[in-house]
């Protein structure tokens, strides 16, 4: 992973640094202006990105020095890394997203310069936004000890949760948890277990000084429940607020609708062809997309970022296929379905493409992915209930602002963060979620899991606009530490460059 960290001096950092990086995507609080303003514009998401990537170059040499992988480094003696987030080496490469170099000064202090660029498309030297940061610290102020940070998301095994549920959680049947569960709840019976329901490989944490005794329901006894973990009281109670939803992007070219009714060929392509064939599209708005009949829709993205909006997007019967590098984002207004066998992106990557739903009628939208159904992509929905059935599966990341989550039948959301935090949540039949779910409340039956996997990619959430203080933790509690006088992070100083 790193290529010439490990081979020089032996220094096992790879789980340390990943989680490093990923903590300081969630965790850091996010003091540049522009992260408070709306990322709905590319040119606001690619300046929030190059910062990020900014600040994972300090954290990843905070993680060297704490390793001591610069402990013999001479006063006024620079090292200098570039790579990416899951590749950094001493090597300078054409691609690389952040740079970032180490020096000793002569106060005995470690001066960290980091830059991070986002790239246009494939383009290896082209620039689409970059960020500049400078930080500060005493050697002795390095604490060897932690990787610091109050971060959200997932990285480092077994960090993230499995469920947090807000107002507490009923397990009926033989449903269970693998991992660890969340509530902020201290009322009484609030967390209510069947006899044979568990929560396995994991703790259950309560809220702030409630008495389990009080908050939590046995039909037998918390060893039959909880058989290999402890019921603990969170240190605080936990906030799960919903992003800003991101303005639609104005003045695209109308280009009527799309349908994939018969035409000879049977091909059907959105790109930058300017064909006038029939079948042949290009981007923009559209009144409605609508892919039946099995027919395949080709979206070439060609390396860049693409955007359509459309009032309705309606996927019947067929599939979509993204080629090419680059990210595909979706505006729907109104109506969005997707059923029967249809494939969206189906062994793409996830961060290939990003869903805005908002919705016609405030409260009364509805995500409902049944039949066959396999989507790879991330999805926020303004206020839409959502429902897995049938044997589909979603690869990324749903965030919605409904009031009901429901994934029932053998629906299987892999890997999967499920954002719902005003919605209540039932997993029912063998319905699971392999991941992470946070909701207002949880009711588990039948033989419904959910199992918390680290390998959920958050990108698409951490870019969300979350505000001054960034997106919310996903950790368990025992990998959290407050960003207090103690800390690395307090101890050193942040110039904005």
């Amino acid at each position: 992973m790193f290529r010439y960290i490990k081979n020089e001096k032996g220094i096992a950092l790879v789980s340390v640094l990943v989680i490093l990086t990923v903590t300081s995507l969630l965790g850091a609080t996010v003091w540049q202006a522009s992260a408070q303003e709306t990322l709905s514009s590319e040119t606001d998401e690619n300046q929030t990105q190059a910062y990020y990537f900014a600040r994972s170059g300090v954290e990843m040499a905070v993680g060297l020095i704490k390793d001591g992988y610069f402990d013999d480094l001479s006063i006024n003696e620079k090292k200098q890394f570039y790579g990416k987030l899951d590749d950094i080496g001493q090597e300078e490469t054409d691609d690389y997203n952040i740079k970032f170099g180490v020096l000793l000064d002569e106060s005995d202090n470690f001066i960290i310069e980091s830059l991070g660029i986002v790239r246009k498309g494939e383009a290896t030297g082209a620039t689409a936004a970059e960020s500049d940061l400078k930080f500060a610290i005493a050697r002795g102020d390095i604490n060897n000890g932690g990787t610091g940070g109050s971060g959200g998301g997932t990285g480092g095994t077994g960090s993230s949760i499995a469920l947090f549920s807000d107002e507490g959680l009923t397990f009926k049947g033989s449903a269970g948890i693998n991992g660890d569960v969340l509530t902020n709840s201290v009322e009484r019976n609030s967390v209510d277990f069947a006899s044979s329901t568990f929560i396995k490989n994991g703790n259950l944490y309560i809220g702030p000084d409630a008495d389990w005794n009080e908050v939590v329901k046995f039909k037998k006894s918390p060893a039959t429940n909880i058989p290999d973990g402890e019921i603990l009281n969170l240190s605080s109670t936990r906030s799960y607020p919903l992003p800003a939803f991101p303005q639609f992007p104005k003045n695209l070219e109308y280009r009527g609708d799309l349908d994939t009714k018969w035409i000879s060929g049977e091909y059907y392509e959105i790109s930058d062809n300017e064909s006038t064939d029939d079948g042949y599209y290009q981007f923009g708005s559209y009144g409605s997309i609508t892919v039946r009949g099995n027919r395949t829709l080709v979206i070439k993205l060609d390396g860049e970022d693409r955007v359509l909006r459309v009032k309705n997007l309606d996927i019947k019967q067929g599939k979509i296929v993204l080629q090419g590098e680059g990210k595909l984002k979706i505006y729907v207004e109104n109506d969005f379905s997707i059923g029967g066998g249809s494939k969206v992106n189906n062994g793409g990557n996830n961060n290939s493409l990003d869903i805005y739903y908002k919705g016609d009628k405030k409260g009364k939208q509805k995500l409902k992915f049944a039949g066959n159904t396999a989507f790879v992509g991330s999805i926020f929905a303004q206020s839409a209930n959502v429902s897995l059935s049938g044997s589909n599966n979603i690869d990324g990341n749903i965030i919605t602002g409904g009031s009901k989550v429901s994934v029932s039948g053998n629906a299987d959301g892999y890997p999967l963060l499920m954002y719902a935090p005003n919605a209540d949540l039932k997993v029912t039949g063998s319905g699971i979620i392999r991941g992470t779910a946070v909701v207002k409340e949880g009711t588990l039956t039948g033989n419904s899991r959910i199992k918390a996997d680290n390998s959920i990619d958050t990108t698409f959430f951490n870019s969300l606009d979350w505000g001054e203080s960034g997106p919310p933790s996903l950790f368990k509690p025992e990998q959290e530490q407050e960003e207090t006088s103690s800390s690395w992070r307090g101890k050193g100083t942040w110039i904005k460059i």
